[in-house]
């Protein structure tokens, strides 16, 4: 999946399931900046929020327990340090 934004090149995504942690990877973002990031299910309620900062590659790991992470639709919105949002939606099935 590959989306464009204000405040990247191309952003995309990768996502991978373990036992007990997902683990989402969101890559093309720049470098230099700190991000906001929330997960938030369909319903609107709040999974995760964390402020990372992209490591060299512009990529930002995120790990999120498996019983706070079931199958379904789910936004994760991205505000860098110029206040530019970015929102992609995902399905975990």
């Amino acid at each position: 999946m590959l989306l464009t934004c204000s405040f990247c090149k191309k952003s995309r995504y990768s996502f991978s399931k373990g036992k007990d942690i997902a683990n989402l990877k969101i890559m093309n973002l720049n470098s230099d900046y700190n991000y906001n990031i929330v997960v938030f299910d369909m319903l609107g309620r709040q999974i995760l929020s964390t402020k990372k900062h992209s490591d060299v590659n512009g990529s930002i790991n995120l790990q999120i327990d498996n019983y706070k992470f079931v199958k379904g639709v789910y936004n994760i919105i991205l505000v860098d340090d110029k206040g530019s949002i970015n929102s992609i939606k995902f399905i975990n099935d």
